[in-house]
């Protein structure tokens, strides 16, 4: 995502709580990096991009004579997928959240959302590093229960996706996450938001579900559809897994080769 909507993106998220800027510090550049990369894109002949949204982001915020070239990053379709039970559709709703344990992936949204949802109806998983001093300031404001593995091998995250139900990524603003790809892969849905990778690979209600970016009542509207739908889990996780079945490294490198050199030849 261009630097620009970025900081758009987070601005709102200030306004909210003005304890969260400290945390989007680390998203800053220098002004003569920033420069930098709007000359790059300007000169540049081809722009290679892994979704819609990026390609977005670009145009809004600068004048470009590059053809863009989709190439939507690869997921490991040999991955073991999960075998879903009865029982485990009668119980609290599992879910994880993989990644960096910061604002800027929305974590602060879902433990909002949750906070309205009853405790006993969930369970929920996080994977990752926190941002330092950002656990404090989120369990203070949100009472949320969780479990925290820590930072996990790429073996031991599809074996956690393979015990939950769905992931919930509803991040601010992300370039794709590959862990939405990742967690279809092992055969379960995803909820996120429309500034991830999600706006390509997910048809809402299909194989995931989309909520608006910083939205905790949306995120929590969906949460509660999908607790009183557990029985489609199992077809949707499905239905996830098939995107991957295409969605693999050589399918990148692929597109990558002729995209580049269709935009080059013409």
């Amino acid at each position: 995502m261009h630097y620009r909507q970025m900081q758009n993106v987070f601005e709102p998220e200030v306004e909210k709580h003005s304890e969260l800027r400290q945390f989007f510090q680390s998203c800053h550049e220098p002004q003569w990096k920033l420069d930098l990369k709007d000359e790059e894109l300007q000169r540049a002949e081809v722009i290679v991009v892994p979704t819609t949204m990026v390609r977005k982001s670009i145009e809004q915020f600068l004048p470009v004579q590059a053809k863009f070239v989709l190439a939507p990053y690869g997921a490991d379709a040999s991955a073991e997928v999960k075998q879903w039970t009865a029982r485990e559709l009668q119980g609290p709703l599992q879910m994880i959240f993989v990644g960096s344990l910061g604002p800027r992936k929305g974590l602060h949204i879902l433990f909002e959302a949750l906070s309205k949802i009853p405790a006993h109806l969930y369970r929920l998983t996080l994977v990752g590093r926190w941002e330092q001093g950002f656990r404090e300031w989120l369990t203070q404001r949100y009472p949320i229960d969780f479990e925290w593995t820590g930072p996990l091998t790429s073996r031991e995250v599809h074996a956690a996706y393979r015990r939950s139900q769905v992931l919930v990524f509803p991040s601010l603003a992300e370039g794709y996450a590959l862990v939405i790809p990742e967690a279809m892969a092992s055969g379960i849905p995803v909820i996120t938001t429309e500034r991830t990778a999600g706006v390509d690979l997910i048809q809402h209600g299909v194989e995931g579900w989309l909520v608006p970016a910083g939205n905790g009542d949306a995120l929590r509207e969906q949460i509660e559809q999908v607790m009183a739908n557990r029985a489609s889990l199992p077809e949707v996780g499905a239905a996830a897994r098939r995107v991957t079945e295409w969605l693999s490294w050589e399918h990148y490198r692929q597109v990558l080769r002729q995209g580049v050199s269709t935009a080059l030849g013409a």
